[in-house]
């Protein structure tokens, strides 16, 4: 299955323009400004046309190619959800007849097909967003203080931003999301937010169905809790040079890549015998160039952080974008920060965990 995250896709006909927003609901995009995605009137679906889908969970229409996306035909995406939908009738079929179904070449792409998409989704993590200001005391508490999100990959975001709604610069009005304010036909939701002083804005141009309009975003702020700044800086336990003969250090480091206002907080860990952190940031361009090369290799610290010579950076809204990362200079040239969160020794022969004493000559 295709993740649409971060795609731009070409719509060539209706059918294809049905069948794509179809997997876009199946996958929970919703439109821009809108709570779930649906059907526009055949009259109003403009083809062909390309669909922009953002890393969190929206998309727009008449859009156009930016860096960190990749452009894709829908017929290719919904080619996909066919194999898919093949793979998992041919696996029934071998579950019912399982002495009936040789191990063919379409079979076991069929299973290969299958682990991968399994594996895409367990790949997806839930985290906590939790808002800079008490919103409990703002129109009866109706946006919460705390709120679950999923997000996919490896890499957590700092921050998040709830968008409330919007001002349009050229017709001079404001736009809320509150369901509350639509039935209503006001922006007294919104406007309770927006003259509270909690919201944050951003300024920027979207694509509409005939033109360009400039328009300025109100979020609620929100932290990540699992985001490893929260995390504190190891300061007491370090490594030596020394040769320790009775076990090794596991050692856990915060990289801080940063470019364009986007950040990617990636942690990996590391075991050494007596390798310090200033010699593993000199070793680190290794690791990414054979990453580069080879981006199935589970042993690598990047695995699974590094994907198709791209890497996810976000920013302070949680809006993510793909970077292309062509050699290891692109990604060693963004690096801001490197600092480590645990070092813990463990002692050879012991269990997971257990941690001992150290000896070194």
């Amino acid at each position: 299955m295709i993740d649409l995250a971060n795609k731009c896709v070409l719509v060539r006909t209706h059918e294809e323009y049905k069948n794509i927003l179809k997997v876009a609901k199946k996958q929970g995009y919703r439109w821009y400004g809108e709570k779930e995605v649906y059907l526009y009137p055949f009259e109003e679906q403009q083809v062909p046309d390309i669909l922009k889908f953002y890393s969190n969970k929206e998309l727009t229409r008449n859009a156009s190619l930016t860096p960190g996306y990749e452009l894709v035909e829908a017929s290719d995406v919904t080619e996909d959800e066919k194999k898919l939908k093949d793979a998992i009738s041919l696996v029934r079929t071998f579950t019912k007849y399982p002495n009936r179904t040789a191990l063919t070449d379409s079979f076991i792409k069929s299973l290969k097909l299958l682990a991968d998409t399994v594996e895409s989704q367990m790949e997806e993590m839930k985290i906590t967003a939790i808002a800079r200001e008490n919103l409990s005391n703002i129109y009866g508490g109706l946006v919460p203080n705390e709120i679950k999100l999923e997000l996919s990959g490896q890499i957590v975001p700092d921050s998040y931003g709830k968008r409330i709604g919007y001002y349009d610069v050229e017709k001079k009005s404001y736009v809320s999301y509150f369901k509350k304010d639509k039935e209503e036909g006001n922006t007294d939701c919104f406007d309770a937010y927006k003259n509270s002083g909690c919201v944050k804005e951003k300024r920027h141009e979207i694509y509409t169905e005939r033109d360009i309009k400039e328009v300025i975003d109100y979020y609620l702020m929100y932290d990540i809790k699992e985001s490893s700044k929260n995390e504190p800086t190891e300061i007491e336990d370090y490594i030596s040079r020394g040769i320790y003969i009775n076990g090794y250090h596991k050692c856990r480091y915060e990289l801080l890549f940063a470019a364009d206002g986007m950040i990617s907080r990636v942690v990996v860990e590391y075991k050494t015998n007596n390798i310090p952190m200033y010699d593993f940031i000199k070793g680190m361009e290794d690791d990414i160039s054979e990453i580069l090369e080879d981006d199935s290799c589970e042993d690598n610290i990047f695995y699974g952080i590094i994907k198709n010579h791209e890497i996810m950076m976000f920013d302070e809204f949680a809006c993510g974008n793909n970077v292309e990362i062509e050699n290891a200079d692109d990604l060693t040239e963004m690096l801001a920060s490197v600092r480590m969160l645990s070092c813990e020794f463990v002692k050879n022969g012991s269990k997971r965990g257990e941690v001992d004493g150290e000896n070194n000559t």
